[in-house]
């Protein structure tokens, strides 16, 4: 019992010293397994194709006064989109949306679904928000986001309406999704946005002046691919 006491008061001051060491050179292991493999990049693009659905309506005012009954509905699109992207932690990114703008058409309904089409509209919006990634199961990441929304207006097509002018506008959007990594660098991933949109529209029916809100409120439904830079 002595002679372990002895040696146990010859060495445990060195014991510190070991255990420092042994933790230190793990940091030095862990920080060369860092640099042998690649950054990502915290920049990504998203694209793929890109389903609009609107949840369209109208007021239609002729010469000042109220159509009584009558409405529009927008015709739905398939485009194709892009994301442009920052990861700014790993649970928090920023999108910039935009993609190839699509025509518009936009018919009569109710009372004056007999003059058929209104006219049409190409136009192109770009979406920025802020998404949220929920913890993951295996590869897989569901998110959530909120942000803004503006319709750019390119052009007119004149229809029943003749010089027709819309209005380009903005809106507030959710988003929500899931994302599926492939590997480090490609990833797979569906999306779902709601716009919440309206338009201000007005031009000639016959000899007579018209104006409109029309209501777009579309649901955007995109899948594809991810890719960081």
């Amino acid at each position: 019992m002595h002679t372990f006491k002895t040696a146990l008061t010859r060495y445990w001051p060195t014991v510190p010293a070991l255990v420092l060491g042994l933790c230190f050179s793990e940091h030095i292991d862990a920080s060369a397994d860092d640099r042998q493999q690649p950054q990502q990049s915290p920049w990504f693009m998203r694209t793929g194709p890109l389903w609009v659905a609107y949840q369209s309506s109208a007021d239609i005012n002729l010469m000042g006064s109220q159509l009584s009954g009558a409405s529009a509905r927008a015709r739905n699109n398939v485009t194709f989109m892009f994301d442009f992207g920052y990861e700014v932690t790993d649970n928090f990114s920023v999108l910039m949306m935009g993609g190839i703008p699509p025509r518009t058409v936009v018919q009569g309904a109710g009372s004056v679904e007999a003059l058929g089409n209104f006219g049409a509209v190409r136009y192109g919006p770009l979406f920025l928000t802020g998404i949220y990634y929920f913890p993951g199961w295996q590869d897989i990441r569901p998110y959530l986001g909120v942000g803004m929304a503006h319709a750019f207006i390119f052009k007119n097509y004149d229809g029943a309406v003749s010089d027709l002018d819309v209005k380009g506008n903005s809106g507030p959007v959710v988003q929500m999704g899931v994302e599926y990594a492939w590997n480090q660098r490609w990833t797979l991933f569906a999306d779902y946005k709601h716009l919440w949109l309206e338009l201000d529209a007005h031009g000639e029916l016959g000899p007579a002046p018209v104006k409109a809100k029309i209501t777009l409120d579309p649901d955007l439904l995109s899948m594809g691919i991810k890719f960081h830079f």
